[in-house]
């Protein structure tokens, strides 16, 4: 975030508490006196003043809508600025669906992390078409206990219509590491496709899946990706939806 020279210390962000989470933290510049500024849990998102005498932070969860304070330069509550009880009554008037976080490993031994959405009503006895979300891109997070928008209202309205609605984080994504991270270097779309795959068949054996219907979506780098899993996951996945898809890396980023 910003390196305060008169209180020698650098403030940064990062997930440290889990790859869910990002957090705001401060070290002195002898490596020393590492303390986390924000509230414990879920996303953070801060603002400094100049100095850092003073920072706004907006805190959010997956299933808890975002709340606006001032704190201090260490950490302190000075004043909240925005509850949004509004919105959070709107949800609930609404009947929006809850996020659960989840974690498996592939065949190939690598542990990925996700969230997902159940219809409301789940019956034991049945089972459901799935909707698997994704972006994927490079050292981006989807799978975050932040709260997500309008996104979360629609992916609610469909796990009201009747789908489980899955995001996955594969390698390649952020909050896991370098080695994690840095894996799909030179060769986009490979590792990341393959974890989209695992992810997919591990969930057509959940007991409430119905793995021949299981369906992936993605926007830009995410078009790329379920174009790709349509392709090379062609006996897993039943449709996929491309949005603005990257096709020629001459006009990418």
């Amino acid at each position: 975030i910003g390196i305060d020279e008169k209180g020698k210390r650098v403030l940064f962000n990062a997930a440290m508490t889990a790859p869910e989470n990002q957090d705001v933290w401060s070290i002195g510049l002898d490596g020393k006196g590492l303390k986390q500024l924000s509230p414990a849990g879920g996303y953070n998102d801060a603002e400094f003043s100049e100095g850092f005498a003073y920072f706004i932070n907006t805190h959010s969860t997956a299933n808890g809508v975002p709340v606006v304070t001032l704190h201090d330069g260490q950490g302190k509550l000075v004043k909240e600025l925005k509850d949004n009880a509004r919105l959070k009554q709107a949800l609930a008037d609404y009947g929006a669906v809850n996020k659960e976080f989840f974690q498996f490993t592939t065949a190939g031994g690598v542990v990925l992390r996700g969230w997902m959405m159940k219809p409301p009503a789940l019956d034991a006895g049945k089972k459901y078409p799935v909707f698997m979300t994704q972006y994927s891109g490079p050292n981006s997070n989807e799978v975050l206990d932040q709260y997500a928008g309008k996104d979360h209202l629609w992916h609610s309205l469909l796990a009201k219509k009747g789908y489980v609605v899955v995001c996955v984080d594969p390698r390649g994504t952020g909050h896991r590491g370098h080695e994690f991270r840095h894996v799909t270097y030179g060769q986009l779309g490979k590792y990341e496709t393959e974890d989209q795959i695992a992810a997919a068949k591990w969930i057509g054996q959940q007991p409430w899946a119905d793995k021949d219907r299981i369906g992936i979506q993605g926007w830009s780098y995410g078009g790329y990706m379920s174009s790709l899993c349509i392709t090379k996951g062609a006996d897993v996945f039943k449709a996929a939806i491309a949005v603005e898809p990257v096709s020629n890396w001459r006009y990418y980023d």
